[in-house]
Parts: C-alpha cells; structure tokens; sequence
C-alpha cells in the first residue's frame, strides 16, 4: 500500500482524570480490549502492513503491550521529547519516515468506520487531503466543517459557539505529501495551523461516516462508548465469557469478561460492562456502569452510573453513586457511599461518606 498509517497517542488526557492518571488513553477499554487494538484491526482489516504509532504520555505502558509486532502489523514509535501538538508528529513522520501519503488516526476514537474506505474515497476525489466527518447531536464540543454542494470544505471551526453544521470532526484524516510539507517543524496543531492553509490552499475534501463513532473525552463519554458498543455488537443482549462464572440475576444487555465471577442473589445490568476478573459478591448490585479489571464489590454494595477502574474495591453495603469515577486501586470502607459526580485520584483509601454533589468535578487528594 502506498499510504503509511498513524495512530496519535501520546496526549495527556486531562479531562479523563483520574483515570487517566495511570493509563494512557489509547489503552482504555471498550468491551474488555484496548481502544488501540479496536484501531489496529481497523488497519490491517483496511490492508495496511505497518503501522506509526505517535506516543508520549505513559509511552512505555504502550510499548510494552505491543512491542514492534501486532498481529501481522509491523510498528513503529514515534516518541514525542517535547509536546508537538497534533500536528507536529505528522511532519516528523514525514521527515524521519520518508512518508509521501499518511492516513491519520485519533487514538481516542471508537467507530466501525472503514479506513479502507475512506483511502480510497480520498484517491477518487484527487484533494490534498480528506476529512472524516459524523454527525452529532452537540456539535460545539468538536471542530465543525462547512461544505460546498461537491464536498469541498469551505469553512472549518473549532468548537464554534454557533455550529453552522452538524458534521463534526471525526478524527480520522488523509493528507497528501504536498500538505505534509505545510507543516512546520515543532509543536502545531491540525486544526488550528494546518487545516486552514490546506482550505486556502487546494481541494479538502469530507468523508462522511454514518455509523458507530465516539470521541472519549470525558469519563461520561467512554462510559457512553462502552454502552453503545455493546448495543451495536450485542443487538441488546448479553455478552458472558464461558470462563467466567455467572450466579446472579442478568439484565440485559452486559458484557462479562474472562475469569468474572458474579455470586448468588447479585444483579447486574442493565448497560453493565464488567471486564476481566472482577468479582461482585452477594445481594450486590451493578447497573448502567464499567467496571475495569480486577474491581472487587462485596456483599449488598450498589454501584450505579458509575466508572471502577483497576483493582477498585467496594466494600459491604457501600454506594457509589451516578457519574462517580474512581481511580486504580481506590478502596471504598464498608457502609461509605460515594456521592454523584464524585472522582477520587488513584490509591486513595475513603472510609467517610462524600454525599455533596460537587459543583465541579471534585477530587480526592
């Protein structure tokens, strides 16, 4: 193929605090697998062989994983010194690489989008480059295009207060080397520096994808991306792997990954996700929530609406509440409930109740 992939998956990802604390955000779980394998089977289903991995924050988590072989796919690392935006690592790619065509790609992004489809609309339109674009419902959280009848981008905006469109960036792009050399050496970003000379400068053109598509940018959003793909894989039933020990009441739909055992007189569901090797313990109940690996709940807890990640544990009759999300290896006392909104750093120990709903995002230092 004469087109090199990238992944870009080196950002800090504040905003997912604090979960992203301990994990970078392309090896957050969809379903029980990395967002960065959903990704690189994308790729290699799209007949890509190697593949550009852009990575900086946790990088070692990453390389560690993956190592220079997926799956048939050969990888590469681009490891970021210094922060170089969004753009930045495109021309390094193109310095250090030699890449004449490069297909990027969010490492943040869950969708069934075709990238083989989308490489080779790019080819058909003869632009300088193509922008994958999804409708969304609030689009002002996300860079808005403008089109002309033939699906030229005449007009693009980042997160306008007054969205003239629906289409939202999707972040999945294709740029032709004549755009590579547009950017400069050093930190830019595609949205800001490069996309607007591109519009001046030749044919930009859109793929429109209507399909499955989220953007994990806040806790609420993966907790919505695991729900909707387990819907649209699931068609609304329920995932439990044949390891995995299952006593309790199912509503469907879940997800239930290797090795979980779920004990008499629990209940879980609806729209539960629990993945690998956790365990939830009699009377307790799990619904419209993820839990990551390793979360223990114990007997008549409740956890509602709410994110566990690694090695959580909930003590007896505890409660966690609506959009709480807690961090590796939190301990939740026995009795304590945890408020809505509440997110508490990693490794803490709580053993008091916090019942406010914040006003802000409240963490537990």
């Amino acid at each position: 193929m004469d087109i090199c992939a990238l992944v870009l998956a080196g950002g800090f990802a504040t905003r997912l605090r604090p979960l992203s604390c301990t994990k970078p955000k392309a090896l957050f779980e969809i379903l029980g697998r990395p967002i960065l394998d959903w990704i690189l089977e994308g790729l290699q289903k799209a007949g890509f062989r190697e593949v550009l991995l852009s990575v900086r924050h946790l990088a070692q988590k990453i390389v560690e994983r993956y190592g220079e072989e997926y799956r048939g796919l050969k990888l590469s690392y681009l490891v970021e010194d210094t922060p170089l935006g969004d753009a930045g690592p495109l021309r390094l790619a193109y310095t250090k690489f030699s890449v004449q065509k490069l297909l990027v790609v969010y490492g943040d992004i869950v969708t069934d989008l075709s990238y083989g489809n989308l490489v080779e609309y790019h080819r058909r339109r003869g632009g300088i480059a193509t922008v994958a674009v999804t409708e969304v419902e609030d689009p002002r959280r996300f860079g808005v295009v403008v089109t002309d009848d033939e699906g030229r981008i005449v007009k693009f905006l980042e997160k306008p207060k007054q969205p003239p469109s629906k289409l939202a960036n999707a972040g999945v792009y294709v740029f032709e080397e004549e755009a590579l050399k547009l950017i400069p050496e050093g930190a830019s970003k595609i949205a800001v520096d490069l996309l607007p000379k591109l519009i001046r400068k030749g044919d930009v053109y859109v793929y429109v994808h209507r399909g499955l598509w989220f953007d994990i940018g806040v806790p609420e959003d993966y907790l919505k991306a695991n729900i909707a793909a387990l819907h649209y894989l699931y068609q609304g039933t329920s995932y439990i792997h044949p390891s995995s020990v299952v006593k309790g009441r199912i509503r469907d739909p879940v997800y239930i990954g290797e090795g979980v055992v779920v004990e008499e007189d629990a209940e879980i569901g609806p729209n539960t996700i629990i993945c690998s090797h956790c365990r939830v313990h009699r009377y307790a109940r799990v619904s419209n929530s993820l839990l990551l690996p390793h979360v223990v709940v114990r007997e008549a807890a409740t956890v509602r609406g709410a994110i566990l990640a690694e090695h959580v544990y909930v003590g007896k009759w505890a409660t966690i509440e609506q959009g709480a999300v807690l961090g590796e290896r939190v301990i939740v006392g026995d009795e304590v409930t945890i408020g809505p909104g509440v997110r508490i750093c990693p490794y803490k120990e709580v053993y008091s109740s916090i019942v406010e709903e914040p006003r802000k995002t409240l963490i537990v230092h």
